[in-house]
């Protein structure tokens, strides 16, 4: 796994830094996820990008994953 970097996440006023990894998927077809939210035991999260994507797919799935933790995060707040 290589650490990236991180992204920082809006969520109802409040920024949330998130960890951003690359993996090499074993098996990857190109078919399934290419990346998304991981939560830790703890319940920390953490976004995960396959090493293989282009860029460009890359950004997409970036770009989803900080919805997915935006959403997660509104959740537990209004719990």
């Amino acid at each position: 796994m290589s650490y990236l970097g991180s992204v920082n996440v809006m969520v109802n006023g409040r920024v949330v830094t998130i960890p951003v990894s690359k993996v090499q998927y074993q098996g990857y077809d190109g078919t399934g996820p290419g990346g998304g939210v991981v939560e830790d035991a703890d319940g920390s999260l953490q976004i995960i990008l396959d090493a293989s994507l282009s860029e460009e797919e890359s950004q997409r799935h970036l770009a989803a994953a900080m919805a997915e933790v935006s959403r997660r995060f509104r959740a537990k707040l209004s719990n």
